[in-house]
């Protein structure tokens, strides 16, 4: 009896070795494509994990205290996560039209279209639409993908919140459905959506002085808000106003006096018009860096030679 249980507790060690080496393929994959090796290591992430379930399984039976229920339920976490970013990769494949891990190409293919990758979501209000539109584009909607498959694709793609809301959930069938539906019941709120849109512009930081970051941060911030807004039928056209009202506040003293004298006591001004100051002021600012770098670089030049004479 002693023998089988150091054998099974073996098989299990060699498991962890196994997903942890799965696991150091998956991280660099993003940077070292090698999508010839999916299959076989989705087969061997299989092969492992039933290997792995038996000998738990045993031990159970066995009564050993080697067993362990959360640690399984870990290795079983590790084991969704592996094959649902593998299947995803081998469905991106498909979608894209590149090369299957074989290396054949299909008939009908003329190009090597650029790769569509879904944008994980972590629970944030302002990703749900996006994430919900191209998860439901490339997965949800799609009748050739079984409903467990589009599980492990959906677990493969969240993570933070929103995987906590789900993660007791049975990888099956029937789980797809219930956990996608807990997830849209939790997530698909429109008026928080854009009240989040728009608290987004509102907590903007405020500029201290001139700085061409945080200045392109800010406007580049507000479009995106505004964008998104749009994008969910808001209608932001008579915004103009307001938003440059909220914009001029966040600059530091000197921008805020300059926006003034490009502008009549009189005048309304448009959304576009403060986009066009704030690219000017963005250039004026990049040239004031070099000139004024050119000339320390000079004074040291100039300095170096009168210590030399």
């Amino acid at each position: 009896m002693e023998e089988s249980r150091k054998r099974l507790i073996r098989i299990c060690a060699n498991t962890k070795s196994a997903f942890a080496r799965m696991e150091k393929f998956v991280d660099i994959y993003m940077t070292d494509q090698k999508p010839e090796q999916l299959e076989v290591r989705l087969k061997l992430i299989s092969e492992n994990w039933e290997k792995y379930n038996q000998a738990q399984d045993e031990l159970e039976e066995l009564g050993h205290d080697s067993y362990n229920q959360q640690q399984k339920e870990e290795m079983e976490e590790r084991y969704c996560h592996l094959t649902g970013f593998i299947q995803t990769k081998l469905k991106e494949l498909e979608v894209t039209g590149a090369p299957e891990p074989n290396g054949n190409f299909g008939p009908s293919v003329k190009v090597k279209l650029p790769q569509l990758s879904i944008p994980r979501f972590s629970g944030h209000l302002q990703d749900w639409v996006t994430f919900k539109d191209t998860f439901l584009s490339l997965v949800g909607n799609n009748t050739t993908i079984p409903n467990i498959q589009k599980f492990h694709y959906l677990l493969a793609t969240i993570n933070g919140d929103a995987r906590k809301v789900i993660q007791h959930i049975p990888a099956s069938e029937q789980g797809f459905r219930v956990a996608w539906e807990i997830l849209v019941d939790r997530y698909e709120n429109e008026r928080l959506i854009i009240n989040t849109h728009i608290d987004n512009i509102m907590k903007l930081p405020s500029l201290a002085t001139e700085n061409t970051n945080q200045l392109r941060q800010i406007v580049d911030t507000t479009k995106c808000n505004l964008e998104a807004l749009k994008a969910m039928n808001v209608y932001t056209e008579t915004w103009d106003l307001m938003i440059i009202y909220i914009l001029v506040h966040k600059l530091d003293n000197k921008t805020k006096r300059e926006w003034e004298l490009q502008i009549s006591s009189k005048e309304l001004p448009t959304l576009h018009r403060y986009t066009v100051f704030w690219s000017i002021g963005v250039m004026r600012w990049k040239v004031c860096r070099i000139d004024q770098k050119q000339m320390n670089q000079g004074k040291l030049v100039t300095g170096k030679h009168h210590i030399r004479t």
